[in-house]
């Protein structure tokens, strides 16, 4: 998974890897879009990263998958980073199972939506199964949403997601 930062400065990565240019780096990162060199981010998770995003400000990266541990703290499958201070939101909802696979950003910066093959998120599975809108502090906002979309478990998933001032999209 690949984002730019809004300035087109820096390319986040997020992936099985371990290493960036020869130097460890576990399963996220980021480079120079310039030249590719590898820049500090002082992130780390245990196992694959197959989502990232930032917040409309760039302020905030956000990152899913299949971990259980980001910098030594227990994140279930999708975690916040704060760029300006370099340090783990408090931000941690619990994905139950699978995999987070998407994340878009609300672009008025009042929450995410996580897609995967997951079937609940904090003891949900409506809304929760598959997909998911959180607050800013990782709680489930209430909505419809897996009403209407269900997809979720070994053989489905949300594979995308895209969030505007209409709407989101997958």
């Amino acid at each position: 998974s690949i984002k730019a930062s809004p300035d087109g400065s820096t390319l986040y990565l997020g992936g099985s890897f371990t290493k960036i240019n020869d130097v460890g780096t576990y399963r996220v990162g980021a480079v120079s879009a310039a030249d590719g060199s590898r820049r500090h981010l002082g992130l780390a998770a245990n196992a694959t990263v197959k989502a990232v995003e930032l917040s409309k400000d760039g302020s905030t990266l956000y990152i899913g998958g299949a971990f259980t541990d980001v910098n030594s703290q227990t994140r279930q499958r999708v975690a916040a980073f704060d760029l300006g201070s370099r340090t783990l939101k408090d931000f941690a909802p619990g994905v139950a199972d699978r995999s987070v696979l998407a994340i878009a950003a609300a672009p008025d910066g009042n929450g995410v939506a996580i897609g995967g093959s997951f079937t609940s998120v904090n003891g949900s599975t409506s809304p929760g199964y598959g997909m998911a809108i959180l607050e800013n502090d990782g709680t489930v906002r209430s909505n419809s949403l897996t009403s209407v979309v269900r997809n979720g478990d070994a053989k489905g998933a949300i594979m995308s997601l895209r969030a505007d001032s209409q709407g989101l999209y997958g």
